[in-house]
């Protein structure tokens, strides 16, 4: 019986865990992070299938069929161990898994608001990239992960002090370098996969500037925008434009291909065991196992990058238990056939990480749509453009808090054995439960705490005309900011569109048109607002001006001003502004969050152990391949080798 129960125990643990909720995909409920009052948690059980803006994989750290020590548990009444250190290394062999992981596909698809034929279900919104409104432009991502591992780990026996008491620390120093790979659509490198550039038009992605008197229609026209040249330009974050004045902090595109790597301790895992049974040809025990967070930390200089390099278990720290066996099924004639068994489960305790996150039913990339920052007057009804917009990245990249219910790490191998040499064979189940996630009101960066809202293909200013015809029908002749009377307080328009998405823009919130209706015939007694957006050949071609659009406003009042029979123009009263602010409540906080992950690995290893006194040196070479499930059909695949070295004594 004692032969066979390293099997029951590991076919136990292995059916029953891996099916229960701890593993599995459970309804939405508690996350228990969500009572204090600087907490918001959403959606964080429910089972959510789409991109996701963070993958953290299986550390390196957490591979018992690579710790398995052949030599230790030694049936003597004295103190012994076992020293072993091994070098390896780890490669992703299929791109498209990971990149489907983050984006939804392998290819990134870039279409304008002017882009005739856009899908507006697929194709992102250039223009929120600073991307030209006529731009058309894809990126492909062939994302890979290498790792290159040393490995240490300590074995000592302590006989001495109990019967079957032993303690043993395992460290991995861990060198890993993620790249994602990107190739873009250009017609030849020297081009730099270049797009439209047409530029944007005055009022669209800045403020104009406060005139003192009126202008003639050329020194308007001098206010547009010049877009980015590449789709890589505007991915890197760097790209600043119009009132996009401040690039990026966070979720940057390395699409240079120079990629640095890190270097760290995986974990350090301390584990204090006692074997209750023990003998020359088979040993069975239970340990104690906590790992120290020495890994990556997922803060706000990691979350600088999409896809950075990570080393580790993302810094939780752990506490479990394990079982360590083994039996020889067959031994004679110099020849011995053992089943070897190494496995542990730990609690992750929660820790403080940054994370991004897009934003409920706006899409994946969500996170990267251009925001408006607003202020509030004295009126706390009155919320007004500020002037500047943001990309949405940093407002939606934030402090959390991350727990995971726990970890499985169990291998069982078959190890045939002839005199100095072995040959094994194993299998090793790796079992994470899914994070919950809970965000903290405050963005990371604390630069960004105002009011916002979506600006979709609205506008940020508008653009008055004088008109000298009472028909109001001829070519305008002076372009007129509002910010010049003194009614207004020098900002563009507060327009927001609530309904945008990644892919789409959507319709104006609580629109107001801003026009004057023309009371007095006169001359220049005609004035309008305008649309820039809209209306841009009207500048330059002799279209009347009655088919000017008009430029809307999310305001609740029906006019900007008003014409007196004198001329004059007037406010009519004082102007509210509500466009629709967005909340912390529509960060999706699934969408940075990990999935649950079960990673099946098979190895082999083949091995020669020496005689030299009482120290029996080996050598072990292993290979392995490893399929990792991280949800949604997902599945992940690496190979790996190590040599390793050890020493008994």
């Amino acid at each position: 019986m004692k032969r066979f129960m390293p099997i029951l125990l590991y076919t136990c643990i292995a059916t029953i865990i891996t099916q229960s909720p701890l593993f599995g995909c459970a309804s939405c409920g508690s996350t228990g992070f969500g009572s204090s009052s600087n907490l918001y948690s959403a959606n964080c059980g429910s089972c959510y299938t789409g991109p996701r803006t963070i993958f953290i994989p299986r550390s390196i750290g957490a591979y018992t069929s690579r710790e398995l020590l052949d030599c230790s548990h030694k049936n003597i009444p004295c103190m012994n161990g076992t020293i072993a250190v091994s070098v390896g290394y780890q490669s992703t062999t299929h791109s498209y898994p990971l990149a489907d992981y983050f984006f939804g596909s392998d290819t990134l698809s870039f279409k304008g608001s002017r882009v005739t034929g856009r899908n507006p279900q697929k194709d992102l919104l250039a223009d929120y990239y600073g991307m030209s409104q006529k731009a058309s432009g894809t990126i492909s991502f062939s994302p890979s992960i290498k790792t290159f591992v040393t490995d240490f780990n300590l074995y000592i026996g302590l006989e001495n002090w109990a019967c079957g008491l032993y303690a043993r620390i395992h460290m991995p120093l861990a060198y890993s370098r993620w790249m994602l790979n990107s190739c873009c659509d250009s017609q030849s490198a020297s081009e730099q996969n270049a797009i439209d550039t047409t530029a944007f038009p005055a009022g669209y992605m800045n403020t104009l500037t406060v005139p003192t008197n009126p202008q003639p229609l050329s020194n308007a026209l001098n206010q547009s925008i010049s877009p980015a040249t590449s789709v890589q330009h505007a991915l890197s974050g760097e790209f600043t434009f119009g009132n996009a004045f401040k690039s990026w902090a966070y979720g940057r595109f390395n699409t240079t291909g120079c990629v640095k790597g890190k270097w760290n301790v995986a974990d350090v895992d301390l584990i204090l065991g006692y074997d209750f049974h023990r003998d020359d040809c088979s040993h069975c025990g239970v340990y104690l196992q906590a790992v120290a967070p020495t890994g990556t930390k997922i803060d706000s200089e990691y979350n600088s990058q999409i896809f950075n390099s990570m080393v580790g278990n993302g810094k939780h720290w752990e506490l479990g238990t394990g079982l360590s066996a083994h039996t020889n099924l067959i031994s004679r004639c110099g020849y011995s056939l053992g089943l070897y068994f190494e496995g542990n489960i730990t609690h992750m305790f929660a820790n403080r990480q940054v994370r991004s996150f897009d934003f409920i039913n706006r899409g994946s990339m969500s996170r990267y749509m251009l925001l408006k920052e607003f202020s509030v007057e004295t009126n706390p009804a009155n919320v007004i453009f500020k002037n500047n917009l943001f990309n949405a990245i940093d407002y939606a990249t934030r402090t959390c808090k991350v727990s995971m219910n726990g970890k499985l790490d169990g291998t069982l191998k078959l190890e045939l054995r002839s005199y100095s040499w072995n040959l094994g064979l194993g299998y090793n189940l790796y079992a994470r439960s899914k994070e919950k996630v809970c965000i903290n009101q405050l963005p990371a960066n604390q630069t960004l705490i105002g009011y916002y809202g979506f600006k979709g293909d609205s506008n940020t200013d508008a653009i008055g005309y004088g008109v000298d015809s009472a028909t109001i029908n001829t070519v305008p002749t002076a372009i007129y900011s509002d910010k010049n009377l003194a009614y207004n307080t020098n900002h563009g328009l507060s327009t927001t569109q609530y309904t945008a998405t990644a892919t789409a823009p959507g319709a104006v919130d609580s629109p107001v048109n801003l026009y004057i209706n023309s009371t007095g015939i006169g001359t220049n007694d005609g004035f309008v607002y305008v649309s820039a957006i809209d209306n841009g050949s009207l500048i330059t071609n002799p279209t009347p001006v009655a088919n000017i659009t008009i430029a809307q406003e999310s305001s609740s009042k029906a006019q900007l001003l008003q014409q007196l029979s004198t001329g004059d123009l007037v406010a009519i009263a004082d102007r509210i502004y509500t466009p629709k602010i967005i909340a912390l409540d529509q960060l999706d906080a699934r969408t940075g969050a990990q999935p649950r992950m079960v990673s099946n690995t098979f190895f082999g290893t083949i091995g020669y152990t020496g005689c030299c006194y009482n120290w029996n040196p080996s050598l072990d070479l292993g290979l392995e391949i490893d399929l990792s499930d991280i949800g949604a059909c997902k599945k992940v695949k690496q190979y790996g080798f190590w040599l390793k070295g050890s020493l008994c004594f």
